[in-house]
């Protein structure tokens, strides 16, 4: 999995950003955003706690979750890696990479993002 998300850590949609500072206003988003890396963590503990006990039902709904969070905050690096995760846990493929990558690219979406808002 890791091999095939190396550049989605500085993949965000532009007009969705610009869209939601203009909604909720600058600071606000940028509140949005550190909740959104916030729950990431807790929800990579999450999902480390699943991977081991092998219950893709239970990863398949944490990715869910920030997927849907990311692409609201237009993070679409994120939101794509967990479109991924969802999909692999779902047909029992291989997501052993998934908490460290999920931090990873989070942390380095909501990064570049702040460097676009300013």
């Amino acid at each position: 999995m890791n091999a095939e998300t190396p550049d989605l850590a500085h993949t965000v949609d532009a007009a969705v950003i610009a869209e939601m500072c203009d909604l909720a206003g600058q600071s606000q988003y940028r509140v949005m955003l550190d909740t959104l890396v916030t729950s990431t963590d807790s929800d990579t503990a999450v999902l480390i706690n699943c991977l081991q006990r092998e219950d893709w039902t239970a990863v398949a709904a944490a990715a869910h979750k920030v997927k849907g969070a990311a692409g609201l905050l237009g993070m679409t690096g994120l939101q794509q890696l967990c479109k991924r995760i969802e999909a692999h846990a779902k047909s029992g493929g291989s997501v052993a990479d998934v908490a460290n990558e999920l931090q990873r690219v989070a942390a380095a979406n909501a990064d570049h993002v702040i460097e676009r808002i300013g």
